[in-house]
């Protein structure tokens, strides 16, 4: 009798260890989930693009761009035609340009693959300010919702809006 009991009561109670274990994975995936599923994506865009362009406009202080400012030539068309490919370009394009930036300060910086570490060095280094931290992270979020998440389809006024963004914080990092 013990032993059926044991058989029949093993699987429940290795699937609880393991829900204590991955807990954090588990409610990360279901966060996820959540936020992805329906109408959700574009709220949460649209957020993550308010919170960006806030912080740019204070990092950016006098310097700030309005909503015409203008974009490298071929961007506003193809917000039109492939939102979703002008903020993949728009963030390709400011990643190159963060990433030669903290080459410059610090040459040992992980470029490929931390961008985390990217913006810690442009900061540690007086080159970028706390609300560029903030715009740039929150630009990243947005890019890789457009990227990974199904069913994440930007307006065009989302595209401008984060083309614009990542137009500004381009302006404010050093040329080589």
């Amino acid at each position: 009798m013990s032993e059926l009991i044991r058989s029949v009561l093993s699987w429940p109670v290795a699937f609880l260890v393991a829900i204590l274990i991955f807990r954090r994975q588990i409610a990360g995936a279901l966060d996820r989930l959540r936020r992805f599923s329906g109408g959700g994506v574009q709220l949460e865009l649209d957020e993550a693009l308010a919170s960006a362009r806030a912080s740019a406009d204070e990092s950016a202080g006098d310097q700030a761009i309005g909503p015409r400012a203008s974009l490298p030539d071929g961007w506003a068309d193809r917000a039109e035609d492939d939102p979703s490919g002008l903020i993949l370009t728009a963030w390709s394009v400011l990643e190159r340009r963060m990433n030669e930036a903290a080459r410059q300060v610090d040459p040992q910086v992980r470029t490929r693959t931390a961008p985390r570490g990217v913006l810690a060095a442009l900061r540690e280094a007086g080159v970028v300010d706390a609300r560029f931290v903030d715009a740039a992270w929150n630009l990243r979020l947005v890019r890789n919702t457009v990227a990974h998440a199904p069913g994440a389809r930007p307006t065009k006024e989302q595209a401008l809006s984060f083309a614009r963004t990542a137009a500004q914080l381009i302006g404010e990092l050093p040329t080589g």
